[in-house]
């Protein structure tokens, strides 16, 4: 990798970062408000109407990575005459899935919340409402999607943070407002308030594409190959997306049937929880992963490699570092935001920690297999297990009366059978991954510095009490040893040796600039 690309990739993810503190910070905020402020019931019905919704969006995260892989490969290529044809095409494209998803989500949708979904009869007017903005807000998504991959491709990544600033801004204004107004059923002011924030955020990425990229002027072409290789591509991402967004609301759906919306509640929390902390690595990944296209489409199949494995032990170390402490004090801190979490909500955390935790590696490969355009056997092996594992097992097991935690249990086990067995199998097979390479420069650094980070401060949530004490202590001493860890154990010693100079360099620039001033 040149050091114009590290540079690169250090200054978006920091960017992204800045954007994700923000979102989080505000998000986790807000949602101890709403949660108050509707209730458990509300707050659960609010999260299980809008997966509905949600299930028909497998179309548009098919041509999300379609859309995102054609334009990055034209970048990478410097064909900037074939950008705007791209483009023009996945808005087309878009706009045909929008209007497809509006009339399934009116027809099956419908007749599903109204006769399936377990929603108290007083509360049904108002889950309807919501599910009608959350149609409205699925349709703006759908055709923002060309806009947004411009500019990711383009690595505009300080656009995200300043326009983060605007949505979370507005989301703010929203809690109170819902606190605030009074004479209008809170549930559904708060879904049409959305509803606006997020048209407000959708036409300002907008406004920004069209006057910066010249490719983002649309423009009716028919270029039957271009249509015939991105809707190729997008079919098999199709039943990818389509096998993501049943595991993922079909589990909802699955929790409401045998439980109840409060359960859907500890649910949505944990989701929230894992979403806040996942972000530093999907940020990391969002800065990463056009650098990895654009080295496949030069021909720099070495030097892809190399970022790939590098950026996939960093995304589980980045992780694990967060992660650890949120783990061993999960009980404490939702007490602390949502003074009375509900039920289950602590274990649900914990379990979809460890999950997202595997799952860093799956998310890592799939791109190169992106990058080469073979998604056919990823589709097919994904589909294959969550479609006719996961959510048949997990039916199976709530229908013989077990708890709803066995959903987080089965996730855990497909999680680990895709990212270490699935994933590396296609890579080695399709894209000519060097399984040593992998198993020396990802998995043995993973399988030593995992033990060594772990056991101090799970020695400590084990002795002490909880309380305010054990919370500072476990945060710093976790911080402490998984840095520590990684430094030692996970870095190989020509990047541990650049680091050490680094620092010392600073240090004596430092120095030399004190010793300086007090000579002036």
């Amino acid at each position: 990798m040149s050091s114009s690309s590290n540079k690169r990739i250090a200054k978006n993810t920091a960017l992204l970062y800045f954007r994700m503190l923000i979102t989080m910070l505000v998000s986790l905020y807000t949602s101890r408000i709403v949660l108050n402020v509707l209730g458990v019931e509300n707050y659960g019905i609010y999260n299980v109407v809008g997966g509905v919704v949600v299930l028909f969006s497998f179309l548009n995260n098919a041509m999300s990575v379609s859309t995102s892989r054609f334009l990055t490969v034209e970048l990478g290529r410097k064909e900037y005459d074939k950008l705007n044809k791209t483009f023009s095409a996945a808005l087309s494209i878009h706009i045909g899935i929008a209007i497809l998803v509006f009339i399934l989500a009116e027809t099956i949708g419908l007749w599903f919340v109204l006769n399936k979904l377990v929603i108290p009869d007083d509360r049904m007017n108002a889950a309807i409402w919501v599910y009608q903005f959350s149609i409205l807000s699925s349709m703006v998504g759908l055709t923002q999607v060309p806009y947004n991959a411009t500019i990711i491709a383009h690595e505009k990544m300080d656009v995200y943070a300043y326009v983060s600033i605007l949505d979370v801004s507005l989301k703010l204004i929203i809690v109170f407002a819902i606190t605030w107004i009074a004479g209008i059923d809170k549930l559904i002011l708060y879904s049409i308030l959305i509803f606006m924030v997020s048209l407000t955020t959708a036409m300002t990425y907008r406004i920004y594409s069209k006057r910066k990229y010249a490719e983002c002027t649309y423009r009716w072409n028919w270029d039957k190959s271009l249509y015939k290789k991105m809707i190729n591509f997008s079919g098999w991402s199709l039943l990818s997306g389509f096998a993501w967004v049943m595991v993922n609301q079909g589990s909802s759906i699955l929790i409401n049937l045998f439980f109840g919306p409060a359960m859907n509640a500890a649910q949505a929390i944990a989701i929230q929880v894992n979403a806040a902390i996942s972000n530093f690595v999907t940020n990391f990944r969002t800065a990463v992963n056009p650098q990895i296209i654009k080295l496949y489409a030069n021909n720099e199949k070495e030097k892809m490699f190399t970022l790939v494995f590098q950026s996939s032990v960093y995304s589980y170390f980045i992780l694990l570092f967060l992660i650890l402490p949120v783990f061993l004090e999960t009980d404490f801190i939702l007490s602390i935001w949502l003074k009375k979490p509900p039920e289950n909500a602590v274990l649900f955390v914990k379990l979809i920690l460890i999950f997202t935790l595997i799952q860093t590696f799956d998310a890592a490969f799939v791109i190169v297999l992106q990058a080469v355009g073979r998604i056919k056997e990823n589709a097919l092996l994904g589909a294959t297990l969550g479609l006719l594992f996961l959510l048949p097992t997990t039916y199976i097991l709530f229908k013989f009366g077990f708890q709803a935690q066995a959903l987080y249990y089965i996730m855990i086990l497909n999680a680990f059978i895709l990212s270490f067995g699935v994933k590396p199998y296609l890579l080695y097979k399709i894209a000519g991954m060097n399984v040593k390479d992998y198993l020396k420069k990802v998995v043995v650094p993973v399988i030593k510095v995992t033990p060594a980070a772990i056991l101090l401060p799970f020695l400590i949530a084990f002795y002490m009490h909880e309380g305010i004490l054990r919370f500072f202590i476990l945060g710093m001493v976790s911080v402490l040893s998984v840095s520590l860890s990684v430094f030692y154990i996970g870095m190989d010693k020509i990047l541990r040796k650049k680091i050490i100079n680094t620092i010392k360099l600073k240090i004596t620039i430092f120095s030399n600039r004190l010793n300086n001033d007090k000579t002036n």
